[in-house]
């Protein structure tokens, strides 16, 4: 009697996962989360560029591959950081904005916009961090 207790158990969890993903499951439901690659959340406006630099580091690893070597080995990914800058230009303030590799979004091979955390400094201080700040400073640009 205690096995046929078990395998109505293992059919009722059975059932349930089923039925999580069944047609009516939202596919945000099975999305992955983003990978975070990097303490970005340590980074506060007001910081020179070599704190930040300290904190983020001048690469970020991303998985290793098999080396061709005899000896069976592996090689760390590497992806360098700040993966790409850019110098605006607003009424005569020079800002210049690191962009960061933070996170992965989507395990593809390829780095995307929304994979990269824009940094704009001012000379060599800190004053916004993010797309949404960027976004509002580009604004006023044009």
């Amino acid at each position: 009697m205690h096995r046929n207790n078990l395998w109505i158990v293992c059919f009722f969890l059975a059932g349930c996962v089923a039925a999580a993903s069944g047609p009516r499951a939202s596919s945000k439901q099975w999305e992955r989360p983003s990978i975070a690659l990097t303490d970005i959340e340590q980074v506060q406006t007001g910081m020179t560029y070599s704190e930040v630099a300290d904190i983020m580091g001048n690469a970020v690893s991303i998985g290793y591959k098999s080396t061709v070597d005899s000896r069976g080995g592996y090689e760390e990914i590497l992806i360098k950081n700040p993966y790409d800058t850019e110098i605006l230009t607003l009424d005569e303030t020079r800002y210049r904005v690191l962009y960061y590799f933070t996170h992965i979004r989507r395990a593809d091979g390829v780095v995307a916009d929304d994979e990269l955390t824009p940094l704009v400094f001012i000379e060599q201080r800190l004053v916004g961090k993010g797309k949404e700040f960027l976004a509002e400073l580009t604004g006023r640009l044009e």
